[in-house]
């Protein structure tokens, strides 16, 4: 598959974003598990990530904003996972000047709308708004994230007005939200499962029918409602109406539709 990069989209460092970088973040530098120059410095969690998601690919440099995809083996679904959250493009100029993975990780070079400003683990971050963003540039000047783990301080500080949004609400606790009119509560289907693992080789479990029984005696409804307040629905399988061509609709389903402009 050959690809055509967009011209003039630009690094946080100021740097364009051509088809060297890309190479460098999708071939052997940093996915396939090199062991010298950038790929020296990337976790080999990391890279084995990318090789579970890319297996086989090569990356082939046919001009400045031109590339090759090759696989090992037909696959329909590359342009899809190309956008997966392992397909970020790194800057190889800061990547290499970083002292370390870690370094770059917690202040990353990329090319989006906002840049990491300032990072204090588990305490807070503050992002920048990047005006050489090749969208145009960003509504807001700084967007500062702050981490509240006791749910009762992140509701208390979004009614004070101290904080402009808060997520992560429990559902038992989003009608107190709900009736204080001054304030919005969104929410979607996300992309996750809730399943249980049976251990074939239990003797009690090797049986299918039995795996099968106990699938079945669980009241999945009971548990919608309990943990989550109807918010969602029981999912048919392993996919989600998010992913290209899944359609998934019911005449009773709540989650699906409910709101509908925005996710989780």
């Amino acid at each position: 598959m050959e690809v055509e990069l967009r011209p003039g989209v630009r690094f946080h460092n100021g740097d364009e974003m051509v088809a060297e970088d890309v190479a460098a973040s999708f071939g052997p530098e940093r996915l396939m598990g090199g062991a010298s120059g950038i790929a020296a410095r990337v976790p080999q969690e990391v890279r084995a990530q990318g090789r579970a998601v890319f297996p086989g690919l090569t990356v082939e440099v046919l001009g400045r904003h031109r590339l090759r995809f090759v696989t090992e083996r037909p696959d329909p679904a590359l342009d899809k996972r190309l956008g997966h959250r392992i397909g970020i493009v790194v800057n190889r100029r800061a990547l290499a000047e970083a002292g370390s993975w870690l370094e770059w990780a917690r202040k990353p070079i990329g090319t989006g709308p906002y840049r990491v400003a300032e990072f204090r683990p588990d305490t807070s971050l503050l992002l920048e708004a990047f005006d050489e963003y090749w969208g145009g540039r960003p509504p807001l000047r700084r967007i500062r994230f702050l981490e509240v783990p006791e749910v009762s301080a992140r509701i208390a500080g979004l009614l004070s007005g101290e904080y402009d949004f808060a997520c992560d609400i429990p559902p038992d606790q989003i009608g107190e939200i709900e009736r204080n009119r001054a304030f919005e509560v969104q929410g979607g289907l996300i992309a996750n499962h809730r399943f249980i693992a049976f251990d074939k080789t239990h003797p009690q479990l090797a049986d299918a029918r039995i795996r099968r029984a106990l699938g079945l005696s669980i009241d999945r409804a009971a548990i919608i409602e309990g943990l989550w307040a109807g918010r969602t629905e029981v999912p048919r399988g392993m996919q989600f109406p998010s992913m290209p061509g899944c359609t998934w609709r019911t005449g009773r389903s709540r989650a699906s539709t409910w709101p509908r402009p925005a996710p989780w």
